[in-house]
């Protein structure tokens, strides 16, 4: 808060989990919210104010906001999870391509939660995903772990899709003889290598790829195309990508696609 009345240059000064506040703390940010006033004190006019809450159903220990302050936001909107934003967070954040994979399979997985007072977990969500992944990575992948992430049901479904990767080509493989590595037939697996190759794509290797994706249905393609420029995306928004990265669209096989009737 002291930091946001120094501000100087176009500040955010966000409420995180505000419906976990007391009544008083929420009646003592009403002046706040509307007037961006403490004490006599007001916010430079750079400053705007957001927050943020669970609703009273989700087992988060929310009452609800009192009216006078729920009034004084400009506007309230819900926050969805959306499948294709989490692929490429996913992506760009090394999450296992097979996991992203099971995801676009099954895109009713990604958020099918429910509040629950036992000790476990019922249902999953975006961040339970997350903890999904991270245990992957680290070469954990006991069923009990990880439907202590995402619900007993999901984590049984996501291993099942898991055990696909045994009957895939492998990726490198692919990139390395696009047009003779085998092309599965089910289409759970062509998920989970047209993940995989978006999860390895990039300026040196797309023309590749696309000759590899050619072979599978559009979609696949599509999918695996626009997820890998999402991740590149998010990576360079968080200044994660490599030093020396070549932007995929500067690649002349991403030119020479886009321009085909395939690419627009």
């Amino acid at each position: 808060i002291a930091q946001a009345f120094r501000a100087t240059e176009r500040t955010l000064l966000f409420w995180d989990d505000l419906g976990m506040a007391g009544g008083e703390t929420l009646k003592a940010l009403v002046e706040m919210v509307q007037f961006g006033k403490i004490d006599g004190r007001y916010l430079p006019d750079c400053v705007v104010q957001g927050g943020a809450t669970n609703d009273v159903g989700h087992g988060a220990d929310v009452q609800g906001l009192i009216e006078p302050l729920k009034t004084r936001w400009h506007t309230i909107v819900n926050i969805e999870t959306n499948v294709d934003d989490v692929v490429g967070y996913g992506l760009a954040n090394d999450w296992p391509s097979d996991l992203c994979a099971f995801l676009r399979n099954a895109p009713d997985a990604l958020h099918y939660w429910q509040p629950s007072k036992s000790m476990r977990i019922d249902g999953a969500c975006p961040r339970g995903w997350e903890y999904c992944a991270g245990w992957i990575n680290d070469g954990i992948d006991d069923s009990e772990v990880i439907a202590g992430c995402v619900g007993k049901g999901r984590a049984t479904q996501y291993l099942a899709f898991r055990e696909l990767i045994n009957d895939l080509p492998d990726v490198d493989a692919v990139l390395l003889n696009p047009e003779k590595a085998p092309v599965p037939n089910n289409p759970s697996a062509q998920w989970l290598v047209s993940m995989a190759l978006a999860s390895k794509m990039t300026a040196g290797n797309f023309g590749q790829a696309v000759k590899y994706l050619n072979r599978l249905p559009a979609m696949f393609r599509a999918f695996s195309i626009r997820d890998a420029f999402r991740a590149e995306a998010t990576k360079r928004a968080d200044k994660k990508l490599p030093d020396k990265w070549v932007a995929l669209s500067s690649s002349r096989d991403f030119t020479a696609w886009a321009v085909s009737s395939d690419g627009k």
